[in-house]
Parts: structure tokens; C-alpha cells; sequence
């Protein structure tokens, strides 16, 4: 490692990457994992060996974020496709609790949207964003010049995770021909005037491993199977009008997050019901957001032991994912099988989160 670094000081000071190309592959590797991922971007359009050389390292990056949907702009109307890079989980994580601690946005509006919401609105209020952030968001106007960055980002990188944000229609045709799309584990589908039918969903479903999750704010029709989605582990729904009650009990996800919805507070009492009798195991979290009220909690607790919140048996946070959930006002829940959990309500949402074992805990 330490003649790694000797390497690697003495061809950034010296800025003669051309030597690189005598290096054996281990200690290329060992050399370009170092570098930053500017360095490397630069250093692969030295020269066509220097490209294939660094193709076979692959350099790893946590996360691209591919945001390939019409995005209507007052001044300046167009389509384009966004590549958002986070080199690191760290840097992903801190453009998230940059718009969390935002004075301006409160917490009920702050856990009502996806993550990447929050990461599109902090790039678009650039002045609070550090700078090295911002220099990681790449805007493709054109078709040719898209292609030629995902070719470089796939063929340069191991990249861990791929968010695709996509509009309903460009799903089913050559815009996600690319190797890079196929390698999407959570899918953001977008178009909240048009409607997604089962035969899309399942196009989805067939086509992307979606182990991170899904959202759309597509419309449901009535006829909707809900159900055909019970195996993704997160799934958030903007337009949950026709999901029932009998529809969630038969989810297996870990957590479901349900915008503009016509559920009750006996709906909820019976979904409590329903996992308090052992079913629903894998799940960690349910919400629901908007047309809920704090009076909901009696009706909703009806007929369910519980408690209020004890500091020597659980924290008062529960984290989900980069997000942290306040739990102090929440009653507690256990399960016959030693399972706690915790039901909150906030302003016009709800959350239902299931803390584990309570002897682990």
C-alpha cells in the first residue's frame, strides 16, 4: 500500500499519467482506488490504453442517481437527463440532512417526499450546497452526449446502486436499452396525469430487480392488483386512492408509504390487529400521509394494549434507511412474540414502525 501511495504523489505532482501505462494491474488498482473520482474521469480520456486500463480496475462509486424525465423549467423549457454521482455513502447522506435541517421545511412536509426529491430541491437551491456536490451533477441536453456519459459510467466504474427517475412512457422503448439501466435496484415512475396499468407494472417487475424500493405518483386504476407488488421490500405510492385494507394485509414489503389515500382509522386498527395475530413479518414501517388526524388515536389504538414511550426500553429515534423518525410521542406495542413497535401521529400523517425483538433491543 505505501508504494501504492509513492506512486500515486509522484504522478499526480508530476502530471504524467502516460506512466501509468507501465504499471501491472495491482498496483494500477491500488493507484487509481486513491485517486478521486474527477482524477480518474480526466485521466481516462488521456489516451485509448489509458481507458482500457482503467476499465479493467473499475473504480467502485456508492450511488448515480439517473434522473431521465421531462422537466418543465419557466425560462427555459426543455427535456434532459440528469446524472447525479455520490462517490461516497457519506456524501449521499449529507445532501438528505441538508434539506432535513432546513429551517424553511417542516418535519411533516420533510418525511411526506422521496429521497430524491430532496437531493433534485437541494440542487436546485445551489447556494446551500457545498460546492464539490454540486460539481457532481451532470446535465445531458442531447441524446449522443447522454450516451456517451452512461458508457463512460459503466464501462469506468463499479457503481453499487442505481436510482432511475423515469417518466411512465419512456419505460417501454429504447431509453432504458442501456446496460446501465438494467442495473436499477430502486425506480422512482413518474406522471402524476397518467395512469399505470397492470400490464406496465409488471413489465417493472419482470424487467428490475428492484431491491431498494419503488415509488410512483402515477394514477391507479380501480382494477389496480396492488398485490403484484408485495415482494418489493419499499413501496411508496403517491395515489393510493383504490388500495384497501384487504390489499395491505396481503403485502409482504418492509416498508409501504401511501400518499392520498381513503383509509379510516378502523382501517388502520384492523391492519394493527391483523399484525399483532403474527402476520406481516417482514414489515419494519408504514405511513400514511394526508387526511389524517391526531384524533385518529383512539380509534385507531381501540382494543390494543399500549404504552407510552420509555426511554430505558427503546430510543427515541427510529432510523429507516438515511431517515430518522421521532418515536417520543408514539404508543408502544407489543407482540405476543416479544415484537415491539410503535404508532405515531403527526399533524395530517401517521407512521407505524416496528422496532424488533424487544429483548434485543
Amino acid at each position: 500500500m505505501a508504494i501504492s501511495k509513492l506512486f500515486f504523489a509522484y504522478f499526480h505532482k508530476n502530471e504524467k499519467p502516460f506512466k501509468m501505462l507501465c504499471l501491472p494491474l495491482l498496483p494500477l488498482k491500488n493507484v487509481i482506488n486513491q485517486m478521486s473520482f474527477e482524477s480518474v474521469w480526466r485521466l481516462s480520456k488521456t489516451s485509448r490504453k489509458m481507458y482500457e486500463k482503467i476499465k479493467n480496475v473499475k473504480k467502485s462509486i456508492y450511488k448515480i442517481v439517473i434522473d431521465n424525465r421531462f422537466e418543465y423549467n419557466i425560462i427555459y423549457p426543455r427535456f434532459k437527463t440528469r446524472i447525479l454521482r455520490f462517490e461516497k455513502k457519506s456524501d449521499f447522506v449529507s445532501v438528505y440532512n441538508e434539506m432535513g435541517t432546513n429551517k424553511e421545511i417542516t418535519a411533516s412536509v420533510y418525511l411526506k417526499f422521496s429521497v430524491d426529491f430532496w437531493i433534485e430541491l437541494f440542487y436546485k437551491l445551489d447556494k446551500r450546497g457545498p460546492g464539490k456536490l454540486r460539481s457532481s451533477v451532470y446535465k445531458l441536453n442531447h441524446l449522443k452526449k447522454r450516451l456517451k456519459y452512461l458508457n463512460r459510467f459503466d464501462e469506468l466504474f463499479s457503481i453499487k446502486h442505481v436510482d432511475l427517475v423515469i417518466d411512465k412512457y419512456k419505460l417501454f422503448g429504447d431509453s432504458i436499452s442501456h446496460p446501465l439501466f438494467q442495473k436499477c435496484d430502486y425506480m422512482e415512475i413518474v406522471g402524476n396525469t397518467s395512469y399505470i396499468s397492470n400490464n406496465e407494472m409488471n413489465f417493472v417487475l419482470n424487467n428490475f430487480k428492484l431491491k431498494n424500493g419503488l415509488l410512483t405518483n402515477c394514477l391507479i386504476a380501480e382494477d389496480f392488483d396492488v398485490t403484484a407488488m408485495q415482494q418489493i421490500p419499499r413501496l411508496v405510492i403517491f395515489n393510493a386512492q383504490h388500495i384497501t385494507v384487504e390489499d395491505l394485509i396481503k403485502m409482504d414489503c418492509e416498508t409501504i408509504k401511501l400518499c392520498y389515500h381513503q383509509f379510516k382509522p378502523r382501517h388502520i386498527n384492523q391492519l394493527l390487529h391483523h399484525w399483532l395475530s403474527g402476520e406481516m413479518p417482514k414489515l419494519r414501517r408504514f405511513r400514511l400521509n394526508f387526511y389524517c388526524d391526531t384524533t385518529w388515536i383512539g380509534v385507531v389504538l381501540s382494543g390494543i394494549e399500549h404504552s407510552k414511550w420509555d426511554g430505558q426500553r427503546r430510543a427515541k429515534f427510529f432510523r429507516d434507511g438515511i431517515e430518522s423518525i421521532d418515536c417520543g410521542n408514539g404508543f408502544d406495542i407489543e407482540r405476543n412474540d416479544g415484537l415491539l413497535a410503535t404508532f405515531s401521529s403527526l399533524e395530517d400523517s401517521i407512521d407505524f414502525v416496528v422496532w424488533g425483538n424487544i429483548s434485543a433491543l
